[in-house]
């Protein structure tokens, strides 16, 4: 956060290598394509990836399933647009179990290739984990028969719990 401005715009197109060099084995990415900077504000040059059941205007959003393959999105969710707004650079796609449901991404898991990070954020869990984004989007719905909130071995610890009921009193897990 405390970078300039040509510094952030330098680690940008060390990141965009970085990514092209890894992701052929990974599959963390369904588009990498990085945006231009839409605002200003704290967030300025710093890239983002978007999991791939959020819309954002002129990117894939295919919902991670092959009905949708080739759909470019209309629109950014306001999340997006708001972190847009601030600077943020969209980054680009990552890949998402089938409507982040159950249908498994390609995606593998960056520490062995063998596994796969598993659930629906596989793709930006997998990113973040190999230093190709630091900073991504998703969402992960809990399951209508138990109401648990994460996978089993989740690689996502910088949720609120499920105890959050306000900002105040959020406890990080």
């Amino acid at each position: 956060m405390n970078a300039s401005t040509s510094e952030r715009e330098g680690a940008l197109q060390s990141l965009a290598d970085r990514v092209r060099s890894r992701d052929a084995d990974i599959r963390a990415w369904v588009q990498i394509a990085p945006q231009p900077v839409t605002g200003k504000g704290k967030l300025q040059n710093i890239p983002f990836g978007v999991k791939d059941v959020i819309e954002t205007s002129g990117l894939a959003t295919e919902y991670g399933s092959p009905i949708y393959k080739g759909r470019i999105g209309t629109s950014d969710a306001a999340i997006v647009r708001l972190l847009r707004e601030r600077g943020g650079v969209l980054f680009g796609k990552t890949h998402t179990t089938a409507f982040a449901y159950r249908t498994p991404s390609p995606t593998r898991n960056p520490r062995n290739l063998d596994h796969t990070p598993g659930g629906s954020s596989s793709g930006s869990a997998a990113a973040v984990a190999a230093g190709m984004c630091r900073l991504r989007l998703g969402r992960r719905p809990a399951d209508p028969r138990s109401g648990r909130r994460r996978i089993a071995a989740s690689p996502d610890s910088s949720r609120p719990t499920a105890s959050c009921r306000t900002r105040a009193r959020c406890r990080w897990a």
